[in-house]
């Protein structure tokens, strides 16, 4: 009804380039060429923000854990679990064992938040990370000051 009373808020302060970027192309179906997708594109309004990365210790583990830790992000393909589909006993695992290897290379657990949008992942979350590591669904984080 009020099309002059609609902004959109594109830069934002929270996210490195490469996390923006993956909402930039989620968003935005990929393509960047569309007027109105660069036009409602997100921007980091600081440097600082824009080439932050994890300081973690050095480590002499290979592997896919090595491989999705170099990375500011990683996709990791989990096989399905025998129960619900919103509990996923191998995805809880998978986020375990990379929650070990952050803390293991020296991030503190109280700086580790994981979010999922099922409450009953939450439950097989809460039952495999330890008590630092926050916990929340997505809904519940949204608007929180990470």
């Amino acid at each position: 009804k009020h099309p002059a009373a609609v902004a959109t808020l594109r830069t934002q302060y929270r996210m490195n380039a490469p996390v923006m970027d993956l909402c930039n192309v989620v968003l935005h179906d990929g393509d960047r060429r569309k007027s109105w997708a660069t036009a409602q594109q997100l921007v980091c309004g600081s440097d600082e923000v824009s080439k932050a990365r994890l300081a973690l210790n050095e480590s002499s583990e290979g592997g896919w854990v090595a491989d999705v830790l170099k990375e500011p992000v990683s996709f990791v393909d989990v096989p399905p679990s025998s129960t619900q589909s919103a509990r996923n006993t191998n995805e809880a695992t998978v986020v375990a064992t990379l929650v070990d290897a952050l803390h293991a290379r020296g991030l503190d657990l109280r700086e580790v938040a994981v979010l999922t949008p099922f409450r009953a992942q939450l439950r097989e979350l809460k039952r495999l990370l330890p008590s630092d590591v926050e916990l929340s669904t997505v809904d519940r984080f949204q608007g929180k000051d990470a």
